[in-house]
């Protein structure tokens, strides 16, 4: 048989001068950045002023919406367009001490490895987007400098599905689960009873078409196809519905739910729907935050043209649940939670509205729904 050359196509040997110029090559700077920009996961570099000296092109495609060009020179923040993020020659604003993807930088920058999730806020051509991403940093040693290395996941779709899934089966099991008592209940009753049994199978059938169009509601939003039906509404008859709604939720047991008597009733044109959503998210927020025998207070002021919505709970939440209030995927109900106040605030977007809150010790927590009487429509 022949001997097959060096060159041949069944050879697997590497030519004697590839071979040769294989270190050299690997050493060159624009071959590693060609051979990353090849990797379809996220990845920076990051040096010890927080600035980015490299970005993979898959960075940027996940930045796409913004069309942002090079980042490199950028701070980590400024890079995702985090809604947050510090202003040149500034000091870190405190939400940055929470940040997933800040605290991995750090740690990789102080020699250590580390893994972590994070939720940033995104502005991407004056749209608000919210990314959720997992983090894997590792110190890198170049000369006398340690660097961070970055690599990313794109976790968004996961933890969005995650939510919606564990609310949705949380709360229509928990309204199933209490059809079925009642059904047994009625298999058992005298016909005096069924009138009242009826009218709270009623009840219960209502609440679990609204959990359904409450996702429906947010799913709509973030995709920015949501319809908003703008009706003429007056404050006072409104809100009094919201408590009344509320008033046998498991999460008011053994606590006080009040419309503050001050309340006024005055005109506002909204979508009842939407606004539904908002005031009765408040409320569960702040009953589920509520000790046994807490007081929760709804009630509304006007505030020039506007009618300002609050609701007044008597616990103070702790400063790392304040920075996060409002971020996706943010929950101190545990894993798979963290739909209320982000949600709160984007359909409160879409009707022309603004939310805000207060929360100090001895004086509890309050989140105001700023809406204007007459939207632009």
């Amino acid at each position: 048989m022949p001997r097959q050359s060096a060159e041949s196509p069944g050879n697997s040997t590497i030519p004697a001068p590839v071979d040769r110029q294989l270190p050299e090559l690997l050493q060159s700077a624009e071959l590693i950045r060609k051979l990353l920009n090849l990797v379809p996961m996220p990845l920076m570099v990051i040096n010890r002023d927080w600035r980015v000296v490299f970005a993979n092109q898959a960075v940027l495609k996940l930045l796409s919406p913004s069309d942002p060009g090079h980042v490199s020179g950028l701070r980590e923040g400024d890079t995702f367009h985090c809604v947050h993020a510090r202003e040149k020659g500034e000091k870190p604003l405190p939400l940055c001490q929470v940040c997933g993807m800040a605290q991995a930088v750090a740690a990789a920058l102080n020699g250590r490895d580390m893994v972590s999730d994070c939720r940033i806020s995104c502005d991407l051509s004056g749209a608000s987007h919210s990314l959720d991403l997992r983090v894997w940093a590792v110190p890198l040693v170049v000369g006398k400098e340690t660097i961070s290395f970055l690599a990313l996941a794109d976790i968004t779709d996961q933890k969005r599905r995650a939510v919606l899934e564990n609310v949705c089966f949380h709360d229509l099991l928990n309204t199933l689960t209490g059809v079925r008592g009642v059904l047994d209940v009625l298999s058992h009753s005298e016909v005096t009873e069924l009138p009242d049994l009826c009218r709270t199978l009623g009840r219960m059938t209502e609440h679990s078409i609204e959990e359904i169009n409450a996702l429906r509601f947010l799913s709509q939003a973030e995709q920015t196809t949501l319809q908003v039906v703008w009706e003429d509404l007056t404050t006072r008859e409104f809100l009094h519905g919201s408590l009344q709604a509320l008033h046998n939720h498991s999460a008011a047991s053994g606590k006080t739910l009040i419309l503050d008597p001050e309340t006024v009733d005055a005109a506002v044109r909204s979508d009842r729907r939407l606004l539904r959503r908002v005031v009765d998210n408040l409320l569960l927020n702040a009953l589920e935050a509520s000790h046994a025998g807490g007081t929760v207070q709804l009630g509304c002021h006007l505030t020039g043209n506007h009618v300002d919505i609050w609701v007044h709970n008597e616990t103070c939440m702790p400063p790392e649940v304040q920075l996060q209030v409002f971020q996706r995927s943010f929950s101190t109900k545990g894993s798979g939670r963290g739909i209320g106040t982000y949600s709160i605030r984007l359909l409160t977007s879409y009707l022309q509205g603004a939310v805000a809150f207060t929360s100090t010790p001895g004086e509890g927590t309050t989140f105001h729904v700023t809406l204007p009487q007459e939207p632009v429509l």
